[in-house]
C-alpha cells in the first residue's frame, strides 16, 4: 500500500470520528451511546485495545449496544469492604460486559428456562445425575459426580417437586468452573460468571473468583451505582 493511500485512509478515519464527536466530555472521559442511553465513562475503565489518548477524546458513538469494561482490583478493594484484590499472583480485576437490552431481550433474560434453568431445577438432561451441596447461603449444583469442576450457584434449593420459580434471577446466581492457571506458581482457582439486569434494561455481566463470592450483594450494588453515575440524563 502506497504512502499516499495510507495518509488518505487515516485522514478519512479522523474526519469520520470528528463528525461523531460529542461535546461536553472531559479529556479523561469518553462519551458512549448504547441504544437510547448515553454514558460519559472514564477512560481508565475501558477494556479495548490500547489507543492514543486523543482518539478517546473524539467519542465512541457508533450506535452499538455493548461495551467492555474493567474495574481494577485495587479500585474494587477501596469501595468494597473485605474485597480481596489478589488471588495468588493474579489481580482480582472485575471484567464487565455492559449492554442495553431491548424489551424483548429484557424479558428473555428473566425466562426461568433459559441457560438450562429448568433442567437444573428438575434434575433433567445434563443434570439428571446432579450433585447438590450447601454453600453458605447458596447451593452448588454439579451436573454429575464425574464433573465436579463446574457448577451453577443457586439462591434456592432446586426442589424438583416444586414449581420452577417465575424468574431466572429468583434462583440462578452464577455459573462457575475451576480455572487451571497458566502461571506455574499460582494454584487452580474457581471463577464465577454473573449476569444481572439493573436499572430497567442494563445488562451487567461480570466475573469474580470464589474468594470474593460471599461479597456478591456488595459487588452488585457497587457496580450498579458506579455505572449509573456515568449515565447522561436526558430530558424527555
Amino acid at each position: 500500500m502506497s504512502k499516499k493511500i495510507v495518509i488518505t485512509l487515516l485522514t478519512s478515519l479522523i474526519l469520520t470520528l470528528v463528525v461523531s464527536c460529542s461535546s461536553g466530555t472531559s479529556s479523561d472521559e469518553v462519551h458512549v451511546t448504547l441504544r437510547d442511553r448515553q454514558f460519559n465513562i472514564p477512560i481508565k475503565f475501558l477494556r479495548q485495545a490500547p489507543a492514543p489518548a486523543w482518539l478517546y477524546d473524539l467519542g465512541l458513538d457508533d450506535g452499538g449496544h455493548t461495551i467492555l469494561l474493567t474495574i481494577k482490583a485495587d479500585d474494587a478493594a477501596k469501595n468494597i469492604v473485605d474485597y480481596k484484590s489478589d488471588n495468588g499472583n493474579l489481580k482480582e480485576n472485575i471484567l464487565i460486559y455492559l449492554a442495553v437490552l431491548t424489551k424483548v431481550d429484557t424479558k428473555a433474560y428473566q425466562n426461568p428456562t433459559r441457560a438450562l434453568g429448568s433442567k437444573i431445577w428438575f434434575g433433567e438432561g445434563w443434570y439428571k445425575n446432579r450433585v447438590i451441596k450447601k454453600y453458605k447461603e447458596y447451593y452448588k449444583v454439579y451436573p454429575d459426580p464425574k464433573y465436579m469442576k463446574q457448577w451453577v450457584l443457586l439462591s434456592q434449593y432446586p426442589d424438583s417437586t416444586k414449581s420452577l420459580p417465575n424468574k431466572f434471577s429468583d434462583f440462578h446466581v452464577a455459573t462457575c468452573h475451576e480455572v487451571n492457571n497458566s502461571i506455574a506458581t499460582a494454584s487452580p482457582f474457581e471463577k464465577c460468571g454473573i449476569q444481572m439486569v439493573a436499572s430497567k434494561n442494563l445488562l451487567i455481566e461480570f466475573s469474580v473468583s470464589e474468594q470474593n463470592l460471599h461479597l456478591l450483594p456488595e459487588i452488585k450494588k457497587f457496580l450498579v451505582k458506579l455505572i449509573e453515575s456515568w449515565e447522561v440524563k436526558t430530558k424527555k
